[in-house]
């Protein structure tokens, strides 16, 4: 926990020390590293400012998001700690709003720095508009990216995400592509033809597997 605070905040004080034994108990609730809880509370003090009491209750508000929406609690905090350099680049001004980002994201499948990973070949301008043309030509319909570009550009990293896999026409529309036509689509998005189907699946309400979700399942 000490190591992942003095990442963000470089010698220890006396509210770093409480910070590291809320980091600690943290840690061991979660069941995620000693330094990625140390980075959360770090990070949300970089952001927000307050005390290890404050810094604790944010991190209880992304932790509540995660248990809301049924995706692993830990998985999520752990994007969260190890995605610092997403609050310059896409004007996340509190934790909260960067954990709301990371519960997306698990629920599609994937984590924040894929998402910004994807955002960055999206807003790649003459290379996106050429892979969105290939991929129209092969299909013989259009994928626009302009809206998912002008979300991305307005620091809504979740909500170009969702438009680009709305615009591959979901599930049902990469169940019918060929095998070049899915390799195109991966490649537009940067990941594989298999990441594109487990987070298509799941934007459907299905497994990863393409399975009928039950009811009350577990993330």
């Amino acid at each position: 926990a000490y190591a992942g605070i003095q990442q963000f905040s470089g010698p220890m004080n006396g509210d770093m020390a409480d910070m590291a034994i809320n980091a600690a108990e943290m840690a061991h609730r979660l069941k995620i590293s000693g330094q990625d809880a140390g980075k959360l509370f770090a990070l949300t003090n970089q952001i927000q400012g307050g005390t290890a009491e404050t810094a604790e209750a944010s991190l209880r508000t992304v932790e509540n998001l995660a248990r809301g929406a049924n995706v692993p609690i830990g998985k999520v905090m752990s994007d969260v700690a190890n995605s610092a350099d997403l609050i310059a680049e896409f004007g996340y001004d509190n934790v909260e709003a960067l954990g709301k980002a990371a519960v997306e994201a698990a629920k599609m499948g994937t984590s924040l720095d894929q998402m910004a990973k994807t955002a960055d070949k999206i807003m790649d301008i003459d290379n996106a508009r050429n892979n969105a043309m290939q991929l129209s030509v092969m299909l013989g319909r259009q994928i626009n990216i302009d809206r998912a570009q002008q979300l991305i550009y307005a620091g809504d990293l979740e909500g170009g995400y969702k438009e680009m896999l709305s615009q591959l026409g979901g599930i049902q529309g990469f169940n019918q592509m060929d095998y070049y036509q899915k390799q195109q689509a991966a490649q537009m998005m940067g990941i594989s033809t298999g990441e594109l189907q487990k987070q298509l699946n799941l934007a459907a309400g299905l497994t990863e597997t393409g399975e009928k979700e039950a009811k009350g399942a577990a993330a």
